[in-house]
């Protein structure tokens, strides 16, 4: 079986939160306290077409959450709000011009794909705004880290296309014995 890698994008957006927070110094500190092979990436340049060991984006965010989290348990939710706010700037922004509410969540599989690959599949299972639930199946490597990345990301972008979250929160997860990552996403129209 192929092991999960992670795109470029998913490198390139943790940099950006970096630079933005902190200038190329806090990213050359950051890099010099991580593990080898993350090193050896940013040795080039890193693309969008680009394919990592997810192995490496895990332990990139391992060494970011100890160097900027100050200890706080829910650090990866902020830095994904701030990366889904800039996807859908960006690389999304034509999902965000076409589509309704619903379509949008729904696309949720197609994003997945173009940022991870061998690394199970995501899927919106119900998308109303009382109840909206993503799910992320077969994927057990998924780092507590990510799952909180996802959580922020998901958060923003359903700002972004218009919904007033009320809640949001992972409510399953296969690093605590479920079958699934599971996230509850409440919200109304605004």
């Amino acid at each position: 079986m192929s092991q999960p890698e992670a795109n470029g994008k998913a490198f390139l957006g943790m940099i950006k939160y970096i630079k933005t927070k902190g200038g190329p110094a806090l990213l050359d500190q950051i890099l010099s306290a991580a593990d080898p092979a993350a090193r050896e990436i940013f040795t080039q340049k890193i693309m969008v077409s680009d394919w990592h060991p997810y192995a490496v984006f895990t332990s990139f965010l391992s060494t970011v959450q100890a160097r900027m989290s100050n200890g706080d348990p829910n650090f990866f939710r902020s830095v994904g709000m701030v990366a889904g706010r800039s996807d859908l700037g960006t690389i999304f922004a034509i999902y965000k011009r076409l589509a309704s509410q619903e379509k949008l969540i729904r696309s949720c599989t197609t994003v997945w794909s173009s940022y991870y690959r061998n690394a199970g599949s995501m899927v919106a299972t119900e998308w109303k705004p009382e109840r909206t639930i993503v799910q992320i199946s077969n994927f057990p490597q998924m780092s507590p880290l990510h799952c909180r990345l996802m959580e922020g990301w998901m958060a923003a972008t359903m700002e972004e296309i218009g919904a007033r979250l009320l809640k949001y929160e992972e409510i399953k997860c296969m690093s605590k014995g479920a079958s699934c990552h599971e996230f509850l996403y409440v919200w109304q129209k605004r």
